[in-house]
């Protein structure tokens, strides 16, 4: 399904541009909302066909989830605005967005149980070289 809903958001964006004068985000605005209620569908799903938690799911997961985007989210945001319009400053921002993702996803994304699988994992690779 997710195959040919990804097939029919390509083609509506190449559609919208060339006949209707639509602009081009609307589409990956309709495939956002189209993705966020096929999320909750599946899970719909799920939960009847194998009684899977679907509140302790959401708590656990997508409330961490929602909290890493509007802190990331937000971060990349003001720094958009805070950074000089050139080159150097779009590269700089990039790179400060990239490193605010990954040390928000890893301090609030994760568990600890999660952050000491990833400590040893990284450490497993530094043993090996």
């Amino acid at each position: 399904p997710s195959f040919y809903f990804r097939v029919f958001s390509d083609c509506t964006f190449m559609i919208t541009f060339q006949f209707f004068s639509i602009p081009a985000y609307v589409v990956f605005v309709v495939a956002a909302i189209g993705n966020f209620l096929m999320f909750f569908i599946r899970l719909i799903n799920v939960k009847y066909l194998i009684n899977f938690p679907v509140i302790r799911f959401l708590y656990k997961v997508v409330l961490r989830i929602i909290i890493v985007i509007f802190c990331t989210g937000g971060l990349s945001y003001g720094i958009h605005y805070v950074r000089p319009y050139n080159f150097g400053g779009v590269c700089l921002s990039v790179i400060i967005s990239v490193f605010i993702s990954i040390f928000t996803m890893y301090g609030i994304g994760l568990t600890k149980i999660e952050k000491a699988r990833i400590f040893q994992m990284i450490k497993n690779k530094f043993i090996k070289i």
